[in-house]
């Protein structure tokens, strides 16, 4: 009897340290899951407060304190910086010039299309781009976007260089425009320009061009 009671004590003993087992078996995976979520929400999280720009032709992270007074004014240097870009950066076809452009559009209202308009029959600014076999950069840096936020819509002035290249040959222009931009959400649906936009946190009213000037010509080796 005291053998059987030992073999049951010890059968016992395994079954609990088995059990014991596979409890911390499926505990360890279950929180390691539960870890890594919770640093993948956190992460998410912060990534939502996190606000993008685009500078020196490239996308970076801006750092709120250092780089605008609030995601507001992040969220339209964003869209003003974007629209110039596709606006008035060039190849020398006129397939990319439509598309960019149809994009452009997208962002403001009618003043956008009568200067492209203007541009393209009255001074056959694209015609001659393509002509020319001239590629055009843009550059924009934060601290040439003037808003007045004491206003609605909120006025803009953009200080933009031009980047015109056409083998070793560099014309940089200087390029200023200006105009409004406003909340979409604050107006409703049917007194918006464009309704069916996938650009539909901000529109550009009232654009134009207020100065375009060649400032300087280089080789590609001076740059």
């Amino acid at each position: 009897m005291r053998i059987l009671n030992n073999i049951s004590a010890k059968e016992m003993f395994s079954m609990v340290a088995m059990v014991i087992a596979g409890a911390i078996c499926l505990i360890v995976p279950l929180s390691a899951i539960y870890m890594n979520n919770k640093a993948i929400n956190e992460s998410m999280a912060e990534q939502k407060k996190e606000v993008y720009m685009y500078e020196n032709n490239a996308i970076k992270k801006a750092k709120l304190v250092e780089h605008f007074r609030d995601p507001e004014e992040g969220s339209i240097k964003g869209h003003l910086i974007l629209f110039h870009n596709l606006f008035w950066s060039s190849e020398p076809y006129m397939e990319y010039i439509r598309k960019n452009y149809n994009q452009a559009k997208e962002m403001g209202d009618s003043t956008i299309q009568t200067l492209y308009t203007f541009l393209e029959r009255q001074e056959h600014y694209f015609e001659k781009n393509v002509a020319g076999g001239y590629s055009i950069l843009v550059e924009i840096d934060k601290d040439d976007i003037e808003i007045d936020f004491t206003t609605k819509p909120y006025e803009f002035r953009v200080t933009a260089q031009l980047k015109v290249i056409r083998n070793q040959d560099i014309m940089i222009k200087k390029l200023v425009t200006t105009g409004k931009v406003r909340n979409n959400l604050d107006f409703e649906e049917k007194q918006r320009d464009k309704k069916d936009s996938y650009y539909t946190a901000w529109q550009i009213v009232d654009y134009e061009v207020l100065e375009m000037a060649v400032i300087k010509n280089l080789k590609q080796n001076d740059l």
